[in-house]
C-alpha cells in the first residue's frame, strides 16, 4: 500500500484513533511583569509551550499509518463492509477523545486564569490599602495610583494575549488532526479498494469450487477423470474416490 504524507497530530485526533503541533509565534509581553503581583508571564508562555507538546498517547498520530490501517485488515476473510464499519468507529472515537481531552485542557486553562486574575486584583487592593494606610502625600497617592493603573492595563493586556495564543493552539491542534484523519481515510479506502477485489476474487472462486463439486458427484468418474486437471486438488481427489469406486462396482463377483 503507497501511503501519503505522514502528517502527525499534536506534535503528534482517528488511529488512532489520530494529531503535530507547530510553533505559534508569540507575541511580545508589554511588560517583564516584575511589577505585575499576582502573575508570571514567563510561566504562562512557558505553560503554553508545552500545550503544544503534551498531548495523550492515544490522540497521537500514530507514527506508522500502514500499520495502523492493516491492523483493520488482519482477519482476510471478514467481509470488507465490516472492516470499513470499524475503521469509521475507530476514527469517531478518536475525534470523541479529541474533543474531550481539548474541553477538558480549555476548563483548565481558563480556571487556572480566573485564579491569576483573582489574586492579582486582591494583591492590588490589597497594596492599596498598606498605601493608604501610610496617610501619602497627594503627588505619591497620585504616582501610586498611576502605577496601579498601568499594571491592570499590562496584567489585562497581557492575560488577553495568551488567551488568544491558547484558542490558536486548540486550533491548530484541531486542523492537524482533521488532516491526520484524511490522510488516513485516503490511505485507508485505497487499501479497501484492494481488499474488496481480493475479496470478491476468493468469494468467486470458492463458488466455482461449489459448483465443481457438485458436477463431480453427478457426471461420470471416467469423464471428469480425462479432464482432471481443470479442477483444484480438492476436486481432483473426490474424482479419483469416484472413479475407484466405480471400478470397484464394475468388476464382476
Amino acid at each position: 500500500m503507497n501511503l501519503t504524507r505522514k502528517s502527525q497530530i499534536f506534535s503528534h485526533i482517528l488511529v488512532t484513533f489520530c494529531l503535530g503541533c507547530g510553533i505559534i509565534n508569540t507575541a511580545p509581553a508589554r511588560t517583564s511583569g516584575k511589577n505585575i503581583p499576582g502573575t508570571s508571564l514567563q510561566a504562562d508562555r512557558a505553560h503554553l509551550e508545552k500545550l503544544r507538546e503534551d498531548i495523550p498517547a492515544e490522540l497521537q498520530a500514530t507514527n506508522d499509518q500502514q500499520a495502523y490501517i492493516l491492523s483493520f485488515f488482519s482477519n482476510r476473510n471478514r467481509n470488507p463492509n465490516t472492516i470499513r464499519n470499524n475503521f469509521q468507529k475507530d476514527m469517531v472515537k478518536k475525534r470523541n477523545q479529541l474533543n474531550k481531552y481539548l474541553r477538558k485542557q480549555r476548563d483548565s486553562f481558563n480556571k487556572e486564569n480566573r485564579h491569576k486574575q483573582d489574586t492579582f486584583l486582591k494583591n492590588l487592593k490589597e497594596k492599596r490599602k498598606d498605601f493608604s494606610d501610610s496617610k501619602p502625600s497627594k503627588d505619591k497617592r497620585k504616582d501610586f495610583y498611576d502605577m496601579q493603573d498601568q499594571q491592570r492595563k499590562d496584567f489585562f493586556a497581557n492575560q488577553k494575549d495568551i488567551k488568544k495564543e491558547f484558542g490558536e493552539i486548540q486550533k491548530m491542534q484541531r486542523s492537524d488532526f482533521s488532516q491526520n484523519s484524511r490522510d488516513l481515510r485516503k490511505a485507508f479506502n485505497e487499501e479497501l479498494k484492494l481488499y474488496r477485489l481480493e475479496y470478491k476474487q476468493v468469494a468467486e472462486k470458492k463458488k466455482q469450487q461449489a459448483t465443481l463439486r457438485r458436477k463431480a458427484t453427478r457426471s461420470s468418474p471416467r469423464h471428469l477423470k480425462n479432464n482432471i486437471n481443470d479442477f483444484s486438488p480438492e476436486v481432483q481427489s473426490i474424482i479419483l474416490d469416484l472413479d475407484k469406486m466405480y471400478k470397484q462396482s464394475a468388476e464382476p463377483l
